[in-house]
């Protein structure tokens, strides 16, 4: 019996500062012109239920939400026992049905389960979830909680939420297939598919299914305003949302949190879409954390009084190097190899990207339990992978074959800025090496998946293999031969199989040894993608919340939350 217990949950700290409106005013304006936004916050969703219900603000763009009333406009009074964060990512709604997947990372909302930098998800909502048999896990939620609206988060409102989820979601079905849930107490809930789901706990500590009223929620018939929305207390957060307009949404205690009470008597989220202009916001003092801090912020702020750079313990971002397999040179796995030894891995991190991100050495992590390091910058072998492929090295420096030369094409995205100087790097590198490899640039991520965008053979995205903690549900979107986000048209039996396997692995060590098998296929022998960097979520903070840890799932505040 595989079992995902009982663990204190926490997470970093956090406050703030003075009135925001004319810096608010700016960043609204901002906002309704910005664009390709989803790109910064995670290309392909890290791992999402459903492709259809974007996370992380995938499509985020011109705010239409509520209008402000008295309590947004004094929302970020200074104040010890306050917050302020600054996103780049404007909150249109809170309806759980529409964006939900903001609930978890700003306190208003919470999951069944909690994920954790080794995989595994550890409770929340829920006290455990025990796998009975291949086909069924057995769910207990904690006793005592409510949604802020006081009704109470029993088994049958999990039933609900769970089959509400499940209906709203193509993905999340296939995943469970012919899924039936079902009340087994008045505090557990079955669950029943008719495949094993080995992937079921990390389904439940994802974004997009959040703890929810449902029963409330539907009372409030289709598309409602978003103050019945905050009226109906649909979540069960320690946070309760009073104010949400273009520039800001505000929070107030909740004073009847199942797990005590909160320390902050109030959080503000300010929307403010440049990078720039939300740090400027924390070093006058306006702000106490900005969110989404460029690269450059790093050195920008050594030694700085007023704002200090801080980054999550773990580097789970890229870039990641997708390579196209249907498009010559890049079809041949000898190719393919070669692009991943040329790869200068550690002068990417601390020269290209200031030190701020780690040394890729693999898929994964290096602290994770299960990372394969097989990544090696070796130019030499890279050389001879290429001789073996019969490209021979030219008086230019440039390899040919057969009178055409080995010429390959990376796509940067401009929404980050960090895109750019990597795929510099990694054309120096390749030269080196005898390919010939030229940039093209693009608006976002979302044109890598397009099929008007032909001829290229390395994309470089955001987000990296680890996700937020789904690894078998993003392995299965970049890897798998119908997977999502599988830019670079991967058709492997032998990965498909392995994913297959994955998902039938309840043991944490077979887990284990089958991701490594992963690896080894995708990036030794394969080479069909890898990490060019790994970098950590990273934040700005102000002096007062030097202590705040930044969390490599995005959750941004919780109910411990505090200076």
């Amino acid at each position: 019996m595989t079992g995902y217990a009982d663990h204190t949950l926490h997470d970093g700290a956090r406050r703030p500062r003075a009135h925001l409106l004319l810096l608010l005013l700016v960043a609204a304006l901002t906002l309704a012109g910005c664009s390709g936004a989803g790109d910064v916050a995670g290309d392909e969703g890290g791992g999402e239920v459903s492709s259809s219900t974007s996370t992380a603000a995938e499509d985020a763009g011109e705010q239409t939400g509520a209008e402000a009333d008295d309590a947004g406009s004094d929302a970020t009074e200074a104040g010890d026992d306050t917050l302020v964060i600054a996103s780049s990512f404007p909150i249109s709604s809170i309806d759980p049905t529409v964006e939900g997947y903001w609930a978890q990372g700003f306190g208003f909302g919470e999951l069944l389960l909690r994920q954790t930098p080794d995989g595994v998800p550890e409770s929340w909502v829920a006290a455990s979830a025990e796998s009975v048999s291949d086909t069924e896990w057995e769910l207990t939620i904690h006793e005592g909680v409510t949604f802020q609206n006081g009704n109470p988060v029993d088994a049958d409102a999990v039933v609900a939420v769970l089959q509400a989820h499940v209906a709203a979601s193509d993905t999340l079905a296939s995943a469970l297939p012919d899924v039936a849930v079902e009340a087994t107490g008045d505090l557990t809930v079955s669950v029943t598919t008719s495949e094993p789901a080995a992937n079921l706990p990390a389904l439940l500590a994802n974004e997009v299914v959040p703890v929810y009223d449902v029963a409330a929620r539907e009372a409030l018939g289709e598309d409602p305003d978003e103050q019945a929305l905050m009226d109906a207390g649909l979540y069960t957060g320690p946070y309760r949302v009073v104010s949400l307009d273009a520039s800001q949404m505000v929070m107030d205690r909740n004073e009847d949190y199942w797990q005590g009470t909160p320390p902050l008597e109030q959080v503000t989220l300010a929307f403010i879409a440049d990078d720039q202009s939300r740090i400027l916001a924390v070093r006058s003092g306006e702000v106490d954390v900005a969110m989404y801090a460029p690269t450059a912020a790093a050195a920008e702020l050594e030694g700085a009084e007023d704002a200090i750079y801080t980054r999550a313990a773990s580097g789970t971002l890229g870039p990641r190097a997708t390579i196209q397999i249907e498009e010559p040179p890049t079809d041949d796995p000898l190719v393919r190899q070669a692009i991943s030894l040329a790869i200068d891995y550690e002068s990417i991190a601390t020269d290209v990207l200031d030190g701020v991100a780690d040394v890729a050495t693999g898929m994964y992590p290096a602290d994770s339990a299960f990372a394969v390091e097989n990544q090696v910058h070796d130019p030499e072998e890279a050389a001879a992978r290429l001789d073996e492929a019969g490209w021979e090295l030219g008086d230019d420096g440039v390899r040919t074959r057969d009178g055409e030369p080995l010429a390959i094409e990376i796509v940067a995205y401009q929404a980050d800025p960090d895109m750019l100087p990597v795929a510099t790097a990694m054309a120096a590198h390749l030269g080196e090496v005898g390919f010939d490899a030229s940039i093209r640039e693009v608006d976002s991520s979302s044109a890598l998946y397009s099929e008007d965008l032909t001829g290229w053979h390395i994309g470089l995205f955001r987000t990296g293999f680890f996700g937020y903690g789904d690894i078998l549900g993003l392995a299965q979107d970049l890897l798998g031969t119908d997977g999502a986000f599988n830019a670079g048209h991967i058709d492997d039996p032998e990965v498909n199989e392995m994913l297959a396997d994955l998902n039938q692995a309840f043991d944490i060590e077979e887990r284990d040894q089958l991701l490594t098998e992963l690896q080894e296929r995708v990036i030794t022998d394969q080479a069909y993608a890898f990490m060019v960097a790994s970098r950590p979520i990273a934040m700005v903070v102000s002096p007062e919340w030097a202590g705040y840890e930044p969390s490599q799932f995005y959750i941004n505040v919780d109910w411990q939350t505090a200076p």
